[in-house]
């Protein structure tokens, strides 16, 4: 069996949580060479003391024979250790990267799948509110229309005209939009500037509100009666 076969294996909260081995035998592997370095500079010196009848030297050599014969024994096992914990550590770096892939598609399945939900439910409202919008332009030019004979001019300033209904929508549509209204992702038509003409956006009651007022005002100035009296 392979090392990813290995790794496929393993509980996936075990594979995401898995430290590289590798690294740390490296150090050990170079902490050894640090120290065979000196060992075996002292070697040819006390060999030589040693054949020339120093028995202190031999002593020494003989130790620090065994000492040079042990690391680089150790040295040998490291490095096999190492070869096999760089294939392991590279394994689990694919498998993370597999498991992480998935876990994108995933996330990239959910936020596509709410988006067109809400497409859905947009296209639902844009023609509802498109029909809502054609009525109240409708009943604006009848009421117009339907200005008594007698009562003059249709009231200046009222808000029955196409001209005159559509910057309230783009104004509604700018109240309705969380935050910078300004930014790219603005619901279309919500521009700020459209307050140049309408006023202050704080001071703007929201479309119905407006027209509910426009309605009052045209009715007194027709009837000459305050609403409600």
């Amino acid at each position: 069996m392979s090392i990813l076969e290995t790794l496929k294996g393993r509980d996936a909260a075990a594979t995401k949580s898995y430290v590289p081995a590798a690294p740390d035998i490296r150090r050990k592997l170079d902490a050894l060479q640090a120290r065979l370095g000196p060992l075996q500079a002292q070697l040819s010196e006390l060999a030589l003391e040693a054949e020339l009848g120093n028995a202190d030297a031999g002593r020494k050599f003989t130790s620090i024979s065994e000492q040079v014969a042990e690391i680089k024994a150790t040295t040998s096992k490291l490095n096999m250790a190492h070869a096999a914990a760089k294939a392991r550590d590279e394994a689990a770096i694919v498998q993370q990267r597999a498991s992480l892939a998935r876990a994108q598609i995933n996330s990239v399945r959910r936020h596509l799948a709410a988006r067109d939900a809400a497409a859905e439910a947009l296209a639902k409202s844009l023609k509802e509110a498109t029909a809502h919008y054609q009525t109240v332009l409708d009943h604006s030019e009848k009421a117009e229309r339907a200005n008594p004979v007698g009562c003059g001019p249709w009231p200046a300033g009222a808000i029955t005209s196409i001209g005159a209904i559509k910057p309230l929508v783009a104004a509604e549509l700018y109240k309705l939009m969380p935050g910078d209204a300004m930014r790219s992702s603005s619901f279309p038509g919500a521009a700020p500037k459209i307050f140049d003409h309408l006023g202050k956006a704080d001071a703007f009651d929201g479309i119905a509100e407006t027209l509910k007022k426009d309605t009052n005002d045209i009715m007194e100035k027709l009837t000459g009666k305050a609403p409600g009296a």
